[in-house]
């Protein structure tokens, strides 16, 4: 599906909230150019996933993916509050999601359930996900309980790939714990492998990375301003592209933009990233 636009909707579940879904066996999902925006989605009980719940042996592919300046609240946990990966068991890789070119910026995600857990923007249970090119952006984040990290949280049997990724200027608070500002996995049997990472002006966790499983340390990271072009107006009204700095041909040096140079970090960067 190309060309996706859901904006300014309310929505109230009197019980569990889940994003759209594709589930069941041998399917295959294609979205580009989505986005999400301006809504307010509220449930009485727990939401998994805003922007697309992929479930049971599902192949999703999305590029040109944006979320932004929507309000999330739930009187439950929340389990990827942009985007779920969940296999029909604990067996690695029955769901399998390939990302390229997503923004998620100005969101506003709460739970006000006393035991209810913020288990991550990006939730992967036995499932797999390689994300390319991505910025995530003044997000704000609040839990009752503990709030385990804004971003990847990896469950059982789960893989992640990630490069070429700008989180900055994201915060979250917890009553009881915040754990990690980006990285959580649970699970013994979790594969990560990160890299080219700009980590910078984020605020919640005791970590920005708590790691469990199998980790490739990250060899490429930074702590600086992206530079982008403009941050005035509405979120919707953002242009996240790169102005100048230090992060452009700073990405994978495996991915290539468009004109054959390195890649830029963040969602303007790599193959696909000058087709906004």
């Amino acid at each position: 599906m190309d060309g996706f636009l859901l904006s300014g909707n309310i929505m109230h579940a009197s019980g569990a909230l889940y994003g759209w879904s594709s589930r069941g066996s041998g399917a295959v999902v294609n979205a580009d150019h989505w986005e999400v925006s301006d809504n307010l989605l509220q449930a009485d009980n727990a939401i998994h996933a805003q922007f697309l719940y992929s479930r049971s042996y599902t192949n999703f592919t999305g590029t040109h993916l944006a979320m932004l300046g929507n309000e999330i609240i739930a009187d439950g946990s929340t389990y990827g509050w942009v985007l779920r990966g969940s296999g029909a068991s604990s067996t690695i890789g029955p769901t399998v999601m390939l990302v390229n070119n997503l923004i998620v910026a100005g969101n506003e995600v709460s739970n006000t359930n006393t035991s209810a857990n913020l288990y991550g923007g990006l939730y992967l249970y036995g499932s797999s996900m390689i994300l390319n090119n991505a910025d995530f952006v003044d997000n704000n984040l609040s839990s009752y309980s503990t709030a385990y990290t804004p971003w990847f949280y990896l469950s059982t049997s789960t893989n992640l790939t990630v490069r070429n990724v700008n989180a900055v200027d994201n915060h979250f608070v917890a009553t009881t714990a915040g754990r990690a500002d980006f990285f959580y996995s649970s699970s013994s049997s979790a594969t990560a492998d990160l890299d080219y990472l700009n980590l910078s002006d984020n605020t919640g966790g005791s970590d920005v990375l708590y790691l469990s499983g199998t980790w490739t340390p990250a060899i490429t990271t930074y702590e600086v301003d992206p530079s982008y072009t403009d941050l005035s107006g509405d979120v919707w009204d953002w242009d996240l592209q790169l102005s100048g700095g230090s992060l452009l041909d700073a990405g994978d040096p495996n991915i290539l933009d468009a004109n054959g140079s390195r890649s830029d970090m963040g969602a303007y960067g790599g193959p696909e990233g000058t087709t906004w």
